[in-house]
């Protein structure tokens, strides 16, 4: 069905206003964003990279050339409609390779604070993604992009455990139910966003995989531990593993931009 809206007429529009054009958007194919703004503020300071100017006030966008490979860098919104909103943005702009770096809550002993995690498919309990994909199939990431990121951890050595998440709108409704009944399926952790960001990326057709570092526990007595050096280890673990290994991503944008060409 036709959208009366979309991103780019968005973009459009605020362009129009800033007196610039769209063109001055600048998203290269391979994105990283993270809910850690702090993160993104470092790796833009260890670079040496300004704000792009005028993007959206709901993120900050970061752009880096190396051995011309073109990065963008972005901070995201919590939840699943903005997020989803920043997502549609980089897609409008060029974006073929999304990864994500956030938090989850573990909902497994087995996967304590510090656990790096990559979401393999995810139980919808938000609400954006059904505004794409009406059905209640699982919320799967990029294949090819998922192993990439495997590939780049086993290559720094840095243990990561590929599994379920739940993903919800409601931070506050995480019932002691649904934390056991979805810790005997299985599930590894809880979190706002992964869902609907892969079931966009599999609509729009564009390669989208998150890795989560997990922050608290919940299988148990609530176990909170944001901000801890733990936490702050793990996502600088996360970091060293993408950053070493960016050729990997880069590779597949660029077999997606060939895909695009012959099709």
């Amino acid at each position: 069905m036709e959208e009366r809206i979309n991103a780019e007429m968005f973009l459009e529009h605020l362009a129009s206003r800033q007196g610039v054009t769209i063109n001055d958007y600048k998203i290269a194919p391979v994105v990283i964003g993270s809910w850690d703004h702090n993160l993104i503020k470092n790796i833009a300071e260890d670079f040496e990279l300004e704000p792009l100017p005028n993007w959206t006030k709901n993120s900050t966008v970061y752009n880096w050339k190396t051995n011309e490979q073109d990065i963008t860098f972005i901070t995201l919104p919590v939840g699943a409609p903005s997020a989803v909103s920043t997502l549609e943005q980089l897609i409008a702009r060029g974006a073929k390779v999304f990864i994500g770096i956030g938090f989850a809550g573990s909902l497994q002993p087995s996967v304590p604070v510090g656990s790096i995690v990559i979401a393999n498919n995810c139980i919808r309990e938000e609400g954006t993604s059904y505004h794409y994909i009406k059905d209640d199939s699982e919320g799967l990431p990029s294949e090819r992009l998922l192993d990439r990121l495997q590939k780049a951890f086993d290559n720094e050595g840095i243990a990561s455990i590929t599994g379920g998440i739940w993903t919800t709108d409601a931070i506050y409704r995480e019932l002691k139910s649904k934390v056991e009944d979805y810790g005997e399926r299985g599930i590894l952790g809880v979190e706002m966003e992964t869902s609907a960001l892969y079931v966009v990326g599999k609509y729009r057709g564009i390669d989208v995989c998150n890795v989560l570092a997990i922050s608290d526990e919940l299988w148990s007595d609530w176990n909170p531990q944001f901000g801890s050096e733990k936490l702050n280890n793990t996502i600088e673990t996360v970091k060293k593993g993408l950053l070493n290994n960016i050729n990997l991503f880069a590779e597949l944008a660029d077999k997606l931009e060939d895909e695009g060409a012959t099709a």
